[in-house]
């Protein structure tokens, strides 16, 4: 498969930021989750759209070759938002639409209320706008359905330890996270384990730097920016997904001005774009071709 150009360059403090370009025709900047945990590695095939667009995979602060802040909690949604203007600086463009899943998804919604005429489109997905840990004991309800599958044991184990900070080193980590993964998928083997298999790049090389703390920067609810956000806006959200509860994309599309919701029945978190590839593909292509 071809993975398209790696590119850098220097952020005005400095830092080394990275991205994949990948394709040809209108720019569509795509940013990972996590925090700390994905690259874009995580967009190894992201719904064939190579074909139809010139897709930037940006690689966020600390992960797949972009520099690590000197402070190490330099993290806040605010930060990651300056590193995309630095991007945009950087490709010399007036505005780009912008896609976000999960972490980036919230990262995104900053960077459209910060730079709102830098926005030509947003799309958002498996995003939660509000605090996670409002979620736990819905979170754990949710997996915990999965009960009876043969790597559950072994996956919730590993969900556990993350969740307690568990670790030692980054490698750890980088394990934990990777045999927890299952967990988030609306359901889980066949193609989906091949889907993994293939995907794991994105999860090999952690920032620690993230998750020694107590708490990751800035926790708080950032309900109240989605009433600020102009750019035309389309959210997806997986009906089966157990860490970001349906309701939160309801949330999110029905404060968002116009925006469209699409639901991905059967669809979990974890790489939406292949589970659901062949709707999102359409309702993609469609809502970037709209004038």
């Amino acid at each position: 498969m071809d993975l398209g150009q790696f590119k850098t360059f220097r952020s005005e403090d400095g830092r080394r930021l990275t991205f994949w370009r990948d394709g040809r025709g209108p720019l569509l900047v795509l940013h990972p989750g996590g925090p700390g945990l994905a690259t874009s590695a995580e967009f190894f095939d992201f719904c064939g759209f190579a074909d139809h667009f010139t897709l930037i995979k940006f690689n966020p602060r600390g992960m797949g070759g972009s520099g690590r802040p000197t402070d190490k909690r330099a993290y806040s949604f605010g930060d990651y938002a300056d590193d995309l203007e630095q991007l945009r600086i950087f490709l010399d463009v007036e505005r780009f639409s912008l896609f976000g899943t999960s972490r980036g998804g919230a990262v995104s919604i900053a960077y459209s209320v910060a730079y709102p005429n830098r926005v030509d489109r947003l799309i958002l997905c498996a995003t939660r706008a509000g605090r996670f840990d409002t979620d736990e004991g819905e979170r754990v309800k949710a997996i915990k359905v999965r009960s009876g599958e043969p790597w559950f044991p072994s996956a919730m184990q590993a969900y556990q330890r993350l969740s307690t900070n568990q670790w030692e080193t980054e490698e750890d980590l980088s394990q934990l996270v990777i045999r927890s993964l299952p967990l988030a998928f609306g359901h889980f083997g066949g193609p989906l384990a091949a889907t993994l298999e293939a995907g794991r790049e994105a999860f090999s090389h952690p920032n620690g730097d993230l998750h020694r703390g107590e708490e990751i920067p800035e926790p708080r609810d950032r309900v109240s920016d989605l009433e600020h956000i102009r750019a035309p806006t389309l959210v997806f959200q997986g009906t089966e997904d157990p860490l970001v509860p349906k309701r939160h994309g309801e949330e999110i599309a029905r404060r968002v001005r116009g925006a469209r919701l699409v639901l991905l029945e059967g669809v979990g978190h974890s790489f939406p774009w292949v589970d659901g590839r062949d709707r999102m593909r359409e309702e993609i292509v469609t809502f970037l071709s709209r004038i």
